[in-house]
């Protein structure tokens, strides 16, 4: 598959034995020095994310061409989005329990001092176990900061990264942002999925 921040493809873990999805990042991201030094810092950050709704990232890195990579775990289902465009408005038990699910993956990333800073539907993947419960996997933790920066030519301050409408004023303002942004967003997710439509 393919979205704004780059590639993932499906591969083979050789000493595992086990599948993988392996995401290569776009170029503009890795061609600038700072912002790979900070892909770096963010990736190893994520990495040390142990909650059952993050994403587990086993091996980060930058290849001898210059590739950043991610390497995490294979999931099997489908995202938040896909779901709302299958099943449109969603129960409200069940919107509750996938998105409550997300917010326990965002209460442990901010922590450990992360902030998601794009966290919608298209981030938030959707498996279903063996028993027919639902599992929901947050995905790209702290990622979204580099493409702005990237963007932006590498300069944190006055830096807009985001999904615009989930994003909180004040990142949309490109000032400094703490968790309180990423639960603006989570409560446009829980709208949208009760009302089948965002509430602006």
């Amino acid at each position: 598959g393919s979205g704004a921040m780059g590639r993932v493809y499906r591969a083979d873990h050789l000493a595992l034995d086990a599948q993988v999805a392996v995401k290569i990042l776009n170029p503009e991201i890795a061609n600038d020095p700072l912002t790979a030094r900070r892909f770096h810092t963010e990736a190893r950050a994520a990495s040390r994310l142990r909650h059952p709704n993050a994403i587990a990232i086993l091996d980060f890195g930058q290849t001898e061409t210059g590739s950043l990579y991610l390497v995490m775990e294979l999931l099997r289902g489908r995202t938040l989005a896909r779901l709302c465009e299958e099943d449109k408005r969603l129960e409200v038990r069940r919107a509750v329990d996938l998105l409550g699910q997300a917010l326990g993956a965002l209460d442990e990333a901010h922590a450990a001092g992360i902030i998601h800073r794009d966290f919608k539907p298209e981030n938030i993947f959707v498996e279903t176990l063996r028993t027919g419960r639902e599992l929901v996997k947050v995905l790209d933790f702290g990622i979204a900061k580099l493409r702005g920066e990237a963007e932006a030519g590498a300069t944190s301050r006055g830096t807009v990264c985001g999904t615009p409408e989930y994003m909180s004023p004040e990142q949309v303002r490109g000032e400094e942002l703490d968790p309180r942004s990423d639960v603006y967003a989570a409560g446009i997710v829980l709208y949208e999925l009760v009302a089948a439509r965002r509430p602006f």
